[in-house]
Protein backbone atom coordinates (compact mmCIF):
# COMPACT_ATOMS: atom_id res chain seq x y z
CA UNK A 1 0.00 0.00 0.00
CA UNK A 2 1.57 3.45 -0.84
CA UNK A 3 0.73 7.10 0.46
CA UNK A 4 2.63 9.21 -1.30
CA UNK A 5 4.99 9.12 -4.48
CA UNK A 6 8.30 10.58 -2.69
CA UNK A 7 7.90 7.50 -0.29
CA UNK A 8 8.61 4.91 -2.80
CA UNK A 9 10.90 2.58 -3.45
CA UNK A 10 13.00 2.56 -6.97
CA UNK A 11 10.82 0.84 -9.03
CA UNK A 12 12.01 2.13 -12.58
CA UNK A 13 13.33 -0.71 -14.63
CA UNK A 14 17.21 -0.96 -13.16
CA UNK A 15 19.97 0.64 -15.57
CA UNK A 16 22.44 -1.80 -17.49
CA UNK A 17 24.59 -2.93 -14.62
CA UNK A 18 22.11 -2.39 -11.74
CA UNK A 19 21.80 -4.50 -9.21
CA UNK A 20 18.78 -3.37 -8.11
CA UNK A 21 15.31 -5.34 -8.91
CA UNK A 22 12.20 -3.80 -10.11
CA UNK A 23 9.28 -4.20 -7.72
CA UNK A 24 6.12 -5.87 -8.30
CA UNK A 25 3.58 -3.02 -9.03
CA UNK A 26 0.89 -5.53 -7.47
CA UNK A 27 2.98 -4.89 -4.18
CA UNK A 28 2.18 -1.14 -4.66
CA UNK A 29 -1.59 -1.57 -4.96
CA UNK A 30 -3.60 -0.23 -2.82
CA UNK A 31 -5.53 -2.42 -0.89
CA UNK A 32 -7.87 -1.46 2.11
CA UNK A 33 -10.57 -3.28 4.90
CA UNK A 34 -13.93 -3.43 4.19
CA UNK A 35 -15.09 -0.36 7.01
CA UNK A 36 -12.24 1.55 5.47
CA UNK A 37 -13.57 5.34 5.32
CA UNK A 38 -12.74 7.75 2.15
CA UNK A 39 -12.46 8.23 -1.66
CA UNK A 40 -12.29 6.36 -4.15
CA UNK A 41 -12.20 7.37 -8.29
CA UNK A 42 -13.07 5.38 -10.64
CA UNK A 43 -12.48 6.67 -14.14
CA UNK A 44 -12.39 5.59 -18.04
CA UNK A 45 -11.48 6.67 -21.43
CA UNK A 46 -12.85 5.25 -24.67
CA UNK A 47 -11.95 6.80 -28.54
CA UNK A 48 -12.82 6.28 -32.39
CA UNK A 49 -10.09 4.97 -34.41
CA UNK A 50 -9.16 7.91 -36.99
CA UNK A 51 -10.95 6.15 -39.67
CA UNK A 52 -13.97 6.43 -37.69
CA UNK A 53 -13.42 9.87 -36.62
CA UNK A 54 -10.77 9.96 -33.98
CA UNK A 55 -13.29 11.54 -30.87
CA UNK A 56 -13.74 9.55 -28.43
CA UNK A 57 -14.87 10.39 -24.58
CA UNK A 58 -14.13 10.02 -20.64
CA UNK A 59 -15.56 9.47 -17.49
CA UNK A 60 -15.15 9.61 -13.78
CA UNK A 61 -16.87 8.58 -10.63
CA UNK A 62 -16.21 9.81 -7.13
CA UNK A 63 -17.35 7.18 -4.26
CA UNK A 64 -17.72 7.66 -0.27
CA UNK A 65 -16.35 4.54 1.44
CA UNK A 66 -18.09 2.72 2.75
CA UNK A 67 -21.15 2.85 1.81
CA UNK A 68 -20.11 3.71 -1.95
CA UNK A 69 -22.34 6.03 -2.07
CA UNK A 70 -21.96 8.65 -5.46
CA UNK A 71 -20.56 11.79 -4.92
CA UNK A 72 -20.23 12.74 -8.69
CA UNK A 73 -20.34 10.95 -11.82
CA UNK A 74 -19.99 12.30 -15.06
CA UNK A 75 -18.68 11.84 -18.57
CA UNK A 76 -17.08 14.10 -20.76
CA UNK A 77 -16.73 13.98 -25.24
CA UNK A 78 -13.43 14.43 -27.00
CA UNK A 79 -13.55 16.16 -30.55
CA UNK A 80 -9.70 14.54 -30.79
CA UNK A 81 -7.93 12.25 -28.67
CA UNK A 82 -6.94 8.64 -28.79
CA UNK A 83 -7.37 5.82 -26.07
CA UNK A 84 -4.06 6.60 -23.47
CA UNK A 85 -5.35 10.47 -23.88
CA UNK A 86 -9.25 9.76 -22.95
CA UNK A 87 -8.22 7.39 -20.11
CA UNK A 88 -5.19 10.07 -18.67
CA UNK A 89 -8.48 13.36 -19.21
CA UNK A 90 -10.97 10.48 -16.97
CA UNK A 91 -8.52 10.37 -14.25
CA UNK A 92 -7.24 13.98 -14.08
CA UNK A 93 -10.72 15.49 -14.11
CA UNK A 94 -11.68 12.79 -11.25
CA UNK A 95 -8.91 14.36 -9.18
CA UNK A 96 -10.20 17.74 -10.34
CA UNK A 97 -13.55 17.07 -8.83
CA UNK A 98 -12.14 16.03 -5.50
CA UNK A 99 -9.90 18.67 -4.87
CA UNK A 100 -12.75 21.22 -5.64
CA UNK A 101 -15.06 18.56 -2.89
CA UNK A 102 -11.78 19.30 -0.63
CA UNK A 103 -11.09 15.92 -0.34
CA UNK A 104 -7.50 15.17 0.35
CA UNK A 105 -6.81 11.36 0.22
CA UNK A 106 -7.83 9.67 -2.44
CA UNK A 107 -7.69 6.27 -4.28
CA UNK A 108 -7.60 6.01 -7.85
CA UNK A 109 -8.53 3.03 -9.73
CA UNK A 110 -8.76 2.71 -13.13
CA UNK A 111 -8.54 -0.19 -16.21
CA UNK A 112 -6.12 1.38 -17.93
CA UNK A 113 -2.21 -0.07 -16.44
CA UNK A 114 -0.63 2.45 -18.77
CA UNK A 115 -2.10 5.22 -17.18
CA UNK A 116 -2.06 4.01 -13.50
CA UNK A 117 2.00 2.68 -13.69
CA UNK A 118 3.00 5.68 -15.06
CA UNK A 119 1.00 7.87 -12.46
CA UNK A 120 2.84 5.45 -10.31
CA UNK A 121 5.89 5.48 -11.51
CA UNK A 122 6.27 2.15 -13.04
CA UNK A 123 6.70 2.29 -16.40
CA UNK A 124 8.35 5.50 -18.17
CA UNK A 125 6.44 8.05 -19.98
CA UNK A 126 8.03 8.32 -23.66
CA UNK A 127 4.85 10.41 -25.74
CA UNK A 128 5.14 13.42 -25.57
CA UNK A 129 1.46 14.04 -25.46
CA UNK A 130 1.03 11.37 -22.42
CA UNK A 131 3.86 13.03 -20.70
CA UNK A 132 1.69 16.45 -20.34
CA UNK A 133 -1.05 14.28 -19.27
CA UNK A 134 0.93 13.18 -16.60
CA UNK A 135 2.59 16.11 -16.00
CA UNK A 136 -0.98 17.52 -15.13
CA UNK A 137 -1.46 14.31 -13.15
CA UNK A 138 0.94 14.71 -10.73
CA UNK A 139 0.51 18.77 -10.14
CA UNK A 140 -2.87 17.69 -9.15
CA UNK A 141 -2.11 14.57 -6.76
CA UNK A 142 0.28 16.93 -5.38
CA UNK A 143 -2.48 19.10 -3.80
CA UNK A 144 -3.34 15.69 -1.99
CA UNK A 145 -2.51 14.46 0.96
CA UNK A 146 -1.86 10.66 -0.39
CA UNK A 147 -2.63 9.21 -3.66
CA UNK A 148 -2.89 5.61 -3.79
CA UNK A 149 -3.58 4.03 -7.42
CA UNK A 150 -5.21 0.29 -8.09
CA UNK A 151 -5.19 -1.27 -11.63
CA UNK A 152 -7.97 -3.57 -12.25
CA UNK A 153 -9.89 -5.34 -15.11
CA UNK A 154 -12.23 -3.87 -17.08
CA UNK A 155 -15.07 -5.96 -15.65
CA UNK A 156 -14.30 -4.35 -12.44
CA UNK A 157 -14.54 -1.09 -13.43
CA UNK A 158 -17.89 -1.37 -15.43
CA UNK A 159 -19.68 1.66 -13.94
CA UNK A 160 -17.15 4.35 -15.22
CA UNK A 161 -16.76 2.07 -18.20
CA UNK A 162 -20.61 2.30 -19.21
CA UNK A 163 -20.21 6.08 -18.37
CA UNK A 164 -17.45 6.73 -21.47
CA UNK A 165 -19.84 4.17 -23.99
CA UNK A 166 -22.97 6.18 -23.32
CA UNK A 167 -20.83 9.86 -23.97
CA UNK A 168 -18.93 8.15 -27.02
CA UNK A 169 -22.04 6.80 -28.16
CA UNK A 170 -24.11 10.06 -27.70
CA UNK A 171 -20.85 11.95 -28.66
CA UNK A 172 -22.22 13.88 -25.80
CA UNK A 173 -20.92 14.30 -21.92
CA UNK A 174 -22.98 14.92 -18.71
CA UNK A 175 -23.05 14.96 -15.26
CA UNK A 176 -25.48 12.34 -13.39
CA UNK A 177 -28.05 13.95 -11.07
CA UNK A 178 -30.76 11.26 -11.39
CA UNK A 179 -30.71 8.85 -8.34
CA UNK A 180 -32.08 6.17 -10.61
CA UNK A 181 -29.54 6.35 -12.76
CA UNK A 182 -26.90 6.37 -9.63
CA UNK A 183 -28.28 3.45 -7.94
CA UNK A 184 -27.58 1.62 -11.75
CA UNK A 185 -24.10 2.46 -11.37
CA UNK A 186 -23.71 1.30 -7.88
CA UNK A 187 -25.25 -1.87 -9.70
CA UNK A 188 -22.30 -1.99 -11.91
CA UNK A 189 -19.84 -1.11 -9.82
CA UNK A 190 -17.39 -4.11 -8.64
CA UNK A 191 -13.80 -2.41 -7.34
CA UNK A 192 -15.43 -3.70 -3.59
CA UNK A 193 -14.04 -7.07 -4.54
CA UNK A 194 -10.59 -6.01 -5.36
CA UNK A 195 -9.71 -3.04 -3.44
CA UNK A 196 -10.73 -4.85 0.15
CA UNK A 197 -8.04 -6.93 1.80
CA UNK A 198 -10.71 -8.84 3.67
CA UNK A 199 -12.41 -10.30 0.19
CA UNK A 200 -15.00 -11.96 2.08
CA UNK A 201 -16.66 -9.67 2.98
CA UNK A 202 -16.45 -8.01 -0.88
CA UNK A 203 -18.77 -11.23 -1.73
CA UNK A 204 -21.23 -10.95 0.38
CA UNK A 205 -21.36 -7.82 -1.12
CA UNK A 206 -22.29 -9.21 -4.49
CA UNK A 207 -25.80 -9.56 -4.61
CA UNK A 208 -27.22 -10.00 -8.27
CA UNK A 209 -27.71 -13.14 -10.55
CA UNK A 210 -26.94 -11.36 -13.66
CA UNK A 211 -25.02 -8.18 -14.00
CA UNK A 212 -24.61 -6.69 -16.97
CA UNK A 213 -21.24 -5.08 -17.39
CA UNK A 214 -21.06 -3.01 -20.19
CA UNK A 215 -17.44 -3.38 -21.11
CA UNK A 216 -15.80 -2.12 -24.44
CA UNK A 217 -16.44 -4.27 -27.11
CA UNK A 218 -19.93 -5.77 -25.91
CA UNK A 219 -22.09 -6.23 -22.71
CA UNK A 220 -20.69 -9.24 -20.75
CA UNK A 221 -22.95 -11.01 -18.11
CA UNK A 222 -21.59 -11.62 -15.11
CA UNK A 223 -23.12 -14.69 -12.78
CA UNK A 224 -23.41 -13.90 -8.96
CA UNK A 225 -25.36 -16.19 -6.33
CA UNK A 226 -29.26 -15.16 -5.61
CA UNK A 227 -29.50 -12.85 -3.02
CA UNK A 228 -33.60 -12.58 -2.52
CA UNK A 229 -35.09 -8.85 -2.83
CA UNK A 230 -31.02 -6.91 -3.81
CA UNK A 231 -30.86 -9.31 -6.67
CA UNK A 232 -34.57 -8.34 -8.08
CA UNK A 233 -33.39 -5.25 -7.67
CA UNK A 234 -29.89 -5.58 -9.73
CA UNK A 235 -31.72 -7.18 -12.40
CA UNK A 236 -34.74 -4.22 -12.76
CA UNK A 237 -31.51 -1.95 -13.07
CA UNK A 238 -29.73 -4.23 -15.64
CA UNK A 239 -32.46 -3.88 -18.08
CA UNK A 240 -32.33 -0.33 -17.93
CA UNK A 241 -28.40 -0.23 -18.17
CA UNK A 242 -28.77 -2.46 -21.06
CA UNK A 243 -31.11 -0.14 -23.00
CA UNK A 244 -29.00 2.73 -22.09
CA UNK A 245 -25.26 1.77 -23.90
CA UNK A 246 -25.47 -1.05 -26.54
CA UNK A 247 -21.37 -0.72 -27.37
CA UNK A 248 -19.86 -1.21 -30.93
CA UNK A 249 -16.73 -3.50 -31.45
CA UNK A 250 -15.14 0.11 -32.56
CA UNK A 251 -15.83 2.24 -29.50
CA UNK A 252 -13.26 1.02 -26.85
CA UNK A 253 -9.99 0.81 -29.09
CA UNK A 254 -8.58 0.09 -25.79
CA UNK A 255 -9.87 -3.35 -26.29
CA UNK A 256 -6.12 -3.06 -28.10
CA UNK A 257 -3.05 -3.41 -25.75
CA UNK A 258 -2.70 0.07 -23.93
CA UNK A 259 0.96 0.86 -24.26
CA UNK A 260 1.89 3.61 -25.43
CA UNK A 261 4.13 2.61 -28.12
CA UNK A 262 1.17 1.11 -29.96
CA UNK A 263 0.91 2.80 -33.37
CA UNK A 264 -2.68 3.79 -32.64
CA UNK A 265 -1.42 6.20 -29.74
CA UNK A 266 -1.22 8.90 -32.69
CA UNK A 267 -2.91 11.75 -31.88
CA UNK A 268 -4.29 14.28 -34.65
CA UNK A 269 -3.04 17.17 -32.09
CA UNK A 270 -2.46 17.37 -28.54
CA UNK A 271 -4.60 17.56 -25.73
CA UNK A 272 -7.74 16.77 -26.47
CA UNK A 273 -10.83 19.18 -26.90
CA UNK A 274 -13.70 18.11 -24.20
CA UNK A 275 -17.21 19.55 -23.72
CA UNK A 276 -16.96 19.59 -19.99
CA UNK A 277 -20.00 21.15 -17.30
CA UNK A 278 -18.93 24.17 -15.17
CA UNK A 279 -21.60 23.19 -12.81
CA UNK A 280 -23.63 19.67 -12.57
CA UNK A 281 -26.52 21.79 -14.90
CA UNK A 282 -26.91 20.48 -17.97
CA UNK A 283 -25.60 22.29 -21.28
CA UNK A 284 -25.78 21.46 -25.14
CA UNK A 285 -22.89 19.01 -24.74
CA UNK A 286 -23.93 18.12 -21.31
CA UNK A 287 -27.16 16.91 -20.41
CA UNK A 288 -28.31 15.34 -17.05
CA UNK A 289 -29.44 12.09 -17.02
Amino acid sequence: MIRRKDEWTPIAPPSKGSTSVRTDPELLYARVPSDFMGHVLSFDGSAKTEQNGGYGSCSWILWRLPTWDIEIAASAHLSSTTVNIAEYTGMNHGVAAALDRGITNLIIVGDSRLAIQQSMGVIACKKDTLQVELARHKALTKQLGSTRYLHVLRTYNAAADALATEALEAKAGRVILSADRKAELQVLNRIQEVLYVDRDSAKDDKVTPNIAAVTRSQARRVHFEDNGRRAKEHNEALSRVERRAIPTQDEHAAESPTIEEHSAESPTSGAPSAELPNTESPSAELTQA
